[in-house]
């Protein structure tokens, strides 16, 4: 009798556990906050990505590799990261991480079954809302007619001297100066889209002149 109910107890729980399975599978994901903006990535288990992943590619990448909150801790993600060989660059706000990867390595991660979601990091991702439409919202650049003075991040495997190299090498663009994993860059509107293909790039935003952040007390 114990073990009939046994038998009973799993597979209701078997029951039970693919039923929440088939639920979780439908429930849509967080959505990731990206230098562009907020954006949804369907959840299809990175299905999309495996299709054109090319193991004999030796190149890397840089990929979204969104997980499921509910479902899986993040040290979980971290682990199966970094057991593929592939580099972790920084979280993403809503469940994901930015993963420099070959093709294996990216679907090795795959393989460990905690992807959600998964897609490229592409170079529209990475430039701030209203920069592609005019540049109003940056700092005038005292160069070129037209250029406006901007924050270009990179990403922590990059060695900057080469980063820097690569974005002044861009027609249009003017290095600055730069500190701590970014550089103020003056750059003209055609170039902000090359530069946020550089593969280095981690994001591009304007650079807000400083104010003064209180008056003397003596101004009448």
């Amino acid at each position: 009798m114990k073990k009939t109910l046994s038998i009973i107890a799993c597979a209701t729980l078997a029951i039970l556990s693919t039923s929440c399975a088939a639920v979780n599978s439908g429930r849509p994901l967080a959505e990731l906050l990206l230098p562009a903006g907020r954006v949804a990535l369907v959840r299809d288990g990175g299905v999309a990505l495996r299709g054109a992943l090319q193991p004999s590619d030796p190149s890397q990448a840089v990929y979204i590799l969104q997980y499921d909150l509910d479902e899986t801790p993040s040290s979980a993600a971290r682990k199966a990261i970094a057991e593929s060989g592939a580099t972790l660059l920084s979280p993403v706000s809503g469940g994901a991480y930015l993963v420099r990867a070959t093709a294996t390595q990216a679907l090795a991660i795959l393989d460990a079954g905690i992807v959600a979601a998964a897609r490229e990091y592409l170079a529209e991702d990475k430039i701030a809302p209203g920069l592609s439409g005019g540049l109003e919202n940056a700092a005038p650049s005292t160069g070129a007619a037209n250029s406006r003075i901007l924050v270009v991040s990179f990403f922590h495997d990059c060695e900057p001297a080469a980063v820097k190299e690569a974005i002044a090498a861009i027609d249009g663009c003017e290095v600055l100066d730069g500190a701590d994993g970014m550089f103020r860059v003056s750059a003209t509107s055609a170039a902000i889209p090359c530069v946020a293909s550089l593969p280095q790039i981690q994001s591009i935003g304007p650079w807000l002149e400083p104010k003064a952040a209180f008056q003397d007390s003596n101004a009448s």
